[in-house]
């Protein structure tokens, strides 16, 4: 994994009508289908979820961004398949290792369409509108933008390492480990520096004075919004009793074959 797995989680302007809907809809999307992603055990709907978020990205043309994320998590998608394979829950070891693969693959996947189309200040205001304080939000919005500025960061400090001799690939666990100090070190301090200037910043311009914030932008949900709103809706339900009802139940809750008979 690397530093481009970021990229997939960082806002891209593209104009497309996923871009247009109402912050609130776009959070309550990913909300309905990361728990479709986490109630779902077997394979078929867990695939089903997984190329419907593929058509969403297609669609709006975030193929690019969102491919490079699921490249920089392909080891640890890996990693997840065999340690599953291997010491995973007795019985069909190779259907629930591949159902948590796609599993994670598929939250990935959504997660990533969701911070793709979404500003921190759209995240921040969808927040506010469904009733969480706005310390809190400030919090949580600050955290996910300097995500991307983290990783940026660390990413230049090994490259300024690397550049003053240091080798990180080389050396046993224990060696390797010590090199970590010489880049989490300057990471750290330049943080804790980021930091007390924002705080600065946040005080010279009065934060928390007021109890109640303005917006720039006033959200009001449109019949796009509530047609995507209900769409939702009916594809979660929709999923949901195939797996429960005949004589789709038996294709939904489909098991892989075991590998020992």
């Amino acid at each position: 994994m690397s530093i481009r797995v970021f990229e997939g989680f960082k806002f891209k302007p593209k104009g497309t009508y996923f871009y247009k809907l109402d912050p609130r809809v776009k959070m309550s999307f990913l909300i309905v289908y990361s728990i479709l992603t986490l109630y779902f055990s077997t394979v078929v709907p867990l695939s089903i979820l997984f190329l419907f978020s593929v058509v969403i990205v297609v669609s709006n043309r975030v193929a690019k961004e969102w491919g490079r994320t699921l490249r920089a998590v392909a080891l640890l998608s890996l990693v997840i398949f065999s340690f599953n394979l291997l010491f995973g829950a007795k019985g069909n070891k190779l259907n629930y290792a591949s159902s948590m693969t796609l599993r994670f693959l598929t939250l990935t996947s959504f997660f990533s369409i969701f911070f793709l189309t979404t500003t921190p200040e759209e995240l921040s205001e969808a927040l506010l509108l469904i009733g969480i304080p706005y310390e809190y939000t400030f919090m949580f919005m600050m955290a996910m933008r300097f995500i991307p500025t983290l990783a940026r960061d660390f990413q230049t400090i090994i490259d300024a390492q690397r550049s003053r001799g240091l080798e990180l690939e080389k050396g046993n666990f224990v060696q390797r480990a010590r090199k970590l100090l010489p880049l989490l070190i300057p990471l750290i301090v330049l943080e804790i520096r980021r930091s007390v200037l924002i705080a600065e910043a946040l005080e010279a311009r009065g934060f928390g004075t007021s109890a109640k914030r303005s917006t720039l932008k006033e959200y009001r949900l449109s019949k796009v919004d509530l047609y995507l709103l209900f769409l939702t809706i009916t594809f979660a339900t929709s999923l949901i009793l195939s797996s429960k009802l005949p004589p789709y139940s038996e294709i939904m809750n489909y098991r892989l074959p075991e590998l020992v008979p």
